[in-house]
């Protein structure tokens, strides 16, 4: 890229990863950025941000020539990198916005969280207080790839954020799996989606007690992928039989 002097960032697109290298090759000469790996702590980062960022400083007598950066990394599930190059006053009014609305975005979900677990208390109906969970679990999983968790509740323990986004993701699966039941009326209604949904149950549990002691990441993106074909199978049947709380599984799905 060709840029203009002056202080810049590059923003990774990323909260964290199992490795990431960043080089500036310039005039056939390399420069190491940024050297981070699954051990790395939130401190070890150049900036103290919750995503990823590289600063990068371009000099007036360097501003015409071609500025080359390579990156060598491994993400979660293999996630390409989006990358983008911004001056640093641009990059910082627009984490100002996102960060508001991010803010948004978590404090609806704890508005919803009490209602849901105490404001229907009287409706006698457990799907509430399921559908609450699923919500926690939801949000868990918001804050930590958008990465507010390792910022602010377990920087100094990168093995254990490295192990997060499973650990949140096989209880995200386990809510879902028995707000669906419950919702829909499965054993009534959809016995052999119900059978199913029960053993889902029996592999997400022992999935997630795995992934505590063991990285089986590609275990858990596999039952992840099969749980969501369940889920639209389930909902497209659940409309098909005209179901009364279809559409709204349909859609949450």
């Amino acid at each position: 890229f060709y840029a203009k002097a002056g202080d810049y960032l590059i923003d990774l697109g990323i909260p964290d990863a199992y490795h990431v290298q960043v080089f500036r090759l310039q005039q056939a000469q390399l420069q190491n950025l940024m050297n981070l790996n699954s051990q790395s702590r939130f401190k070890d980062r150049l900036l103290a941000h919750r995503s990823l960022l590289v600063p990068l400083t371009v000099q007036e007598s360097s501003q015409h020539s071609a500025q080359e950066i390579l990156v060598h990394y491994r993400t979660h599930g293999k996630t390409p990198l989006f990358m983008r190059l911004f001056p640093k006053e641009i990059f910082l009014e627009r984490d100002t916005i996102d960060n508001v609305l991010n803010g948004i975005v978590i404090g609806c979900l704890l508005v919803v969280i009490p209602l849901l677990v105490i404001g229907f208390q009287s409706v006698q109906n457990r799907n509430y207080r399921i559908y609450a969970a699923l919500v926690i679990t939801n949000l868990a999983f918001l804050l930590q790839i958008d990465g507010y968790s390792f910022q602010f509740l377990w920087p100094d323990s990168p093995d254990w954020n490295m192990r997060m986004p499973h650990l949140i993701a096989c209880n995200v699966m386990f809510w879902h799996v028995l707000f669906a039941i419950q919702f829909l009326q499965m054993r009534q209604r959809l016995l052999s989606l119900y059978l199913w949904h029960v053993a889902s149950l029996w592999i997400i549990i022992p999935a997630f007690f795995l992934e505590l002691f063991w990285d089986i990441e590609e275990g858990i993106r596999f039952l992840m992928a099969c749980y969501t074909a369940l889920a639209m199978v389930t909902a497209y049947r659940a409309l098909r039989q005209q179901i009364p709380a279809a559409r709204f599984y349909f859609i949450g799905t």
